[in-house]
């Protein structure tokens, strides 16, 4: 059959390719333009191959090898030569989609930038009392709880230091209302400016601010009003507005070995000995 074709076989037309096949005992080899794949079976027992004989086809003993020959050319997005151009493949097949997915992720992206922006702004205006721009009384009594419990747990003691703006009525009636904001604003950017890092101040209410000290005892709590007074001071003979800031105050201290700490008692007994030098400086100005 086919006498004028003898010559071609796999042998002769993929040399290279028989010789890994079947002298290396290669199952798959591929050239730079072909790919081989080979795969040994044995299609009958013995003595079953003799009646599937003809005078065309004559099935030997043993394996029947089979080889998958397939040129890359016609298979082109299968056989790529990098990771780069198999992306390239897929965004050429799939550009709409590719293009939509990315607006969709910068739009997501946008969202959730805008998102967490707005959860901040909530956190703050929740917060932050707006006319001084320090702690309101919810979330200052919150942080204030926090931190004397904290500094308790190293049985250190902490400290609480109420303040009252005085002459506030004053201001509003002869000034004006404006007057009265700007100073309730200089007083706790003063306060504000003069306490320590960790220290907390926020507003009680109206003209009442309160001052929660970290790690601090009697003569610590003194040390750091007398630099408020100071600061006041200074602010007062600057004359920047027509009118001047006065305060007072009292403290509490808290103490690092007392349990169960109830901060409403210590802010009491503070507002008590800020009532005390209230009065008595009321009683030295009538003199």
């Amino acid at each position: 059959m086919y006498s004028d074709r003898q010559e071609v076989n796999f042998k002769n037309v993929h040399p290279l390719a028989y010789h890994e096949i079947f002298d290396n005992g290669k199952v798959y080899f591929e050239t730079e333009n072909d790919m081989y794949f080979a795969k040994k079976v044995v299609p009958f027992s013995d003595g079953e191959n003799e009646k599937y004989s003809s005078e065309n086809i004559v099935l030997g003993d043993g394996a029947l090898t089979i080889v998958f020959h397939m040129q890359k050319d016609k298979v082109p997005n299968l056989f790529l030569d990098s990771f780069v151009d198999v992306i390239m493949a897929i965004l050429e097949k799939n550009i709409a989609g590719f293009i939509a997915l990315f607006i969709i992720s910068i739009l997501l992206t946008v969202l959730v930038h805008l998102y967490d922006k707005h959860k901040a702004s909530l956190k703050y205006y929740s917060e932050i009392d707006q006319a001084t721009e320090i702690f309101n009384r919810r979330a200052g009594l919150e942080k204030s709880l926090e931190l004397i419990n904290k500094t308790r747990s190293n049985g250190i003691n902490a400290g609480i230091i109420f303040v009252d703006v005085n002459g506030l009525k004053s201001v509003n009636d002869n000034l004006g209302h404006q007057y009265g904001d700007e100073l309730i604003k200089t007083a706790a950017k003063i306060m504000k400016d003069t306490i320590r890092q960790n220290d907390i101040l926020f507003r009680y209410g109206g003209d009442e601010f309160i001052i929660c000290l970290e790690k601090i005892d009697a003569r610590g709590a003194d040390i750091l009003w007398n630099r408020i007074l100071k600061n006041i001071e200074e602010f007062n003979r600057s004359k920047q507005y027509d009118f001047d800031i006065s305060l007072s105050h009292g403290v509490s201290i808290i103490l690092g070995e007392e349990k169960n700490v109830d901060i409403k008692k210590y802010i009491e007994e503070a507002d008590h000995n800020m009532y005390i030098e209230k009065t008595s400086l009321k009683e030295a100005a009538q003199l």
